[in-house]
């Protein structure tokens, strides 16, 4: 558990209600995908990790970039998170097969 001081009275907040945030978001942006995550929360850092699908590696960037911006703002807006937030994500590997467009 980690305590979240707001203006009201301090609410304590398990793993388990980071992790259901990220499942949700990840089901937006891979509906089709189960997408494996986890969240530890250590003192002030929380740390996300997950295990993305495969993405072509040029778009790889742009894409944890906007998960980056987008779980800052839901841990900041949803469960007042104020504290340092890592990434951890790997993708999936393609089928070396693959043909180009």
């Amino acid at each position: 558990y980690v305590t979240i001081k707001t203006d009201g009275p301090k609410t304590k907040l398990s793993e388990e209600v980071f992790e259901d945030y990220l499942k949700l978001y990840f089901e937006e942006i891979f509906p089709k995908t189960e997408v494996p995550c986890r969240v530890t929360l250590k003192r002030k850092k929380a740390k996300v990790m997950a295990d993305l699908p495969f993405v072509a590696e040029s778009e790889q960037e742009p894409l944890i970039r906007k998960i980056e911006e987008d779980l800052s703002d839901i841990f900041r807006e949803l469960v007042g998170w104020r504290h340092e937030l890592l990434f951890a994500v790997s993708f999936a590997p393609g089928n070396k097969h693959e043909s180009k467009a």
